[in-house]
């Protein structure tokens, strides 16, 4: 980020500005602090596993819940294997789609928005660097 001319001239003008302080001036520059790419998935995977059991307890049925419907009995589960087999296949089928679905409708505008957010930031930090030249410069002229 800087040049060791600049971080020499920041490290001089820091000292001899620290040596009439009690305190201690830090200086700190990053380049970027996070990317939160994990936001997204952490959505979908929400929105996957908690709509389901949330729109049954609603009252929602899946279509294929009705091919079971109240024949289910306790004492028929291999009766309707084959019927349970295909609810729970078309169930996990659904699971997938929410989340692929809640990944994009959620991933899609973070990266519009970290896109801007980012041209927003190259410009502050152009502005930000020539304000610290200046400051090192009002420090090196004061201290001299």
């Amino acid at each position: 980020m800087l040049s060791t001319i600049d971080q020499d001239r920041i490290e001089a003008a820091v000292a001899k500005a620290e040596e009439g302080s009690s305190g201690e001036i830090v200086c700190v520059l990053a380049s970027e602090v996070a990317t939160y790419r994990e936001v997204p998935l952490a959505w979908a995977a929400a929105v996957a596993l908690a709509l389901p059991p949330i729109a049954l307890a609603l009252g929602v049925v899946h279509p294929l819940s009705v091919a079971i419907g109240d024949a289910w009995m306790a004492a028929q589960p291999s009766a309707l294997e084959s019927d349970l087999g295909l609810v729970l296949a078309a169930y996990a089928t659904l699971q997938v789609l929410l989340f692929v679905l809640t990944a994009l409708v959620v991933a899609i505008p973070a990266v519009w928005f970290y896109n801007y957010l980012t041209g927003r930031m190259e410009y502050f930090n152009v502005e930000m660097d020539n304000s610290s030249s200046e400051l090192v410069d009002y420090f090196i002229k004061k201290t001299a």
